[in-house]
């Protein structure tokens, strides 16, 4: 009876205490980016609070901890054991596809205020009693602790993938 016990609990056992402190950090690490501030906006020379990552891609942002959360309850469950390594490479993903978005998103966001800018130069045209604000007047990003976090997520969710597969191999 006691076998039947020990060999009942031995799959649930991760693999390394390594593997359940990487997957511990991204869980963390991927709350910190949802919770925390992905950029903050300098306007006017004033800075704001930050803009965080839920507010810039509504609620489709809490997939992230729950993605991550998901792997790191993997090596523990023995149903989805057998799926870990689907689940690291969705996590890998979804780090990878909000990094992107993120940065897309800003480029865009500034793009479009040196679109404005040229809109109000071609519009006052060449007076020189009035010069037009510059991009740096109407504003700048900053990456905060929200977009370091989700760098940091992605970087060590790709690597945990990458692992992953070359156990696979």
């Amino acid at each position: 009876m006691n076998n039947e016990i020990a060999s009942s609990v031995q799959p649930g056992v991760p693999a390394s205490i390594h593997t359940v402190k990487m997957r511990i950090a991204l869980l963390i690490l991927a709350l910190a980016s949802v919770i925390f501030p992905a950029v903050t906006v300098k306007a006017m020379g004033m800075f704001s609070q930050g803009v965080s990552l839920p507010a810039l891609a509504g609620s489709i942002a809490y997939l992230i901890p729950v993605v991550f959360a998901t792997a790191l309850a993997a090596p523990f469950t023995a149903q989805l054991q057998p799926y870990s390594r689907v689940v690291d490479l969705v996590a890998a993903a979804v780090g990878v596809l909000f990094l992107v978005w993120g940065v897309w998103s800003l480029v865009d966001a500034y793009s479009t205020m040196a679109q404005q800018e040229r809109a109000l130069s071609s519009l006052i045209g060449g007076s020189s009693a009035f010069q037009a604000p510059r991009v740096s007047d109407f504003g700048s990003f900053t990456p905060s602790i929200g977009a370091f976090a989700l760098l940091a997520t992605t970087v060590l969710s790709v690597l945990q993938a990458r692992k992953a597969l070359e156990k696979r191999a």
